[in-house]
């Protein structure tokens, strides 16, 4: 039966692909792709370059893509070395008015995180996720959340997650804006997991300073803060920092 799943998630997945592809074409050379490359590293994920594409469907909407080189990851004990963990999306993105831009997604996995080690898989598990961006004249921010859902199993056992962000800043000019970044990845269990057997990775706030350069469409931000966890929590996830940081340096193609 799990076998028949996943051959059906990747037959929809494979479909969608080719649809989407299709109506995107259908835009015509006026609708010319976009791409955002950043390069990110931060405390538990260490380096995890990335790459996010539009392409017009119409005034008010695009069609998106995504993919993240999650690599080998640093976080936590028996951790290292994910299975070149990956993760290839497609999604949809609205323009919604006055600054605010919505961008729903599913993701695909690839690695041997969700599957609870072993062998890397190919479409070891999925995520649905979203962003919502803001962007005005004058202000800046961002909420993204994703749920990671393991679908292959090693040993019976899968890895499911839950990881989003909040940030919101101020623009001073058009090169220099500074704000707040909120951010928490929790371990929510998964198949043939105990009952209790969730915590969290790190719950972590902090200020950003972002540079940006509005001709080039490049910027640099960097934006630290404590875990606010408690010691429980820290002992129970085996990973021990009681500070984060993260830094992205971004270009648009």
């Amino acid at each position: 039966m799990r076998r028949n799943f996943k051959f059906y998630y990747s037959l929809v997945f494979g479909l969608l692909v080719s649809v989407s592809v299709s109506n995107a074409s259908e835009g015509g050379e006026d609708s010319d792709m976009s791409l955002k490359v950043l390069l990110n590293t931060d405390t538990f994920f260490g380096f995890n370059p990335a790459f996010y594409g539009t392409k017009k469907v119409s005034e008010k909407t695009d069609f998106t893509f995504y993919g993240i080189f999650w690599s080998a990851g640093t976080g936590g004990p028996g951790t290292q070395g994910w299975g070149n963990w990956t993760e290839f999306g497609l999604g949809a993105g609205f323009d919604l008015g006055h600054g605010l831009y919505f961008n729903p997604a599913l993701g695909l996995l690839s690695g041997n995180l969700l599957s609870a080690g072993g062998q890397p898989k190919l479409g070891e598990g999925f995520v649905p996720n979203f962003t919502l961006t803001y962007n005005t004249k004058g202000w800046e921010g961002e909420v993204y959340a994703g749920y990671y859902r393991g679908l292959q199993r090693t040993a019976g056992l899968t890895n499911n997650y839950l990881h989003y962000w909040v940030n919101y800043g101020r623009k001073f000019s058009d090169f220099f804006s500074s704000g707040l970044h909120f951010e928490h990845l929790r371990f929510l269990g998964g198949s043939n997991r105990a009952s209790g057997s969730a915590y969290d990775y790190y719950r972590t706030l902090g200020p950003y300073i972002q540079f940006a350069s509005v001709k080039r469409g490049s910027f640099v931000r960097f934006m630290g803060g404590h875990d606010f966890r408690s010691d429980g929590q820290r002992v129970k996830s085996g990973y021990g920092i009681d500070s984060f940081w993260k830094m992205t340096v971004g270009f648009n193609f």
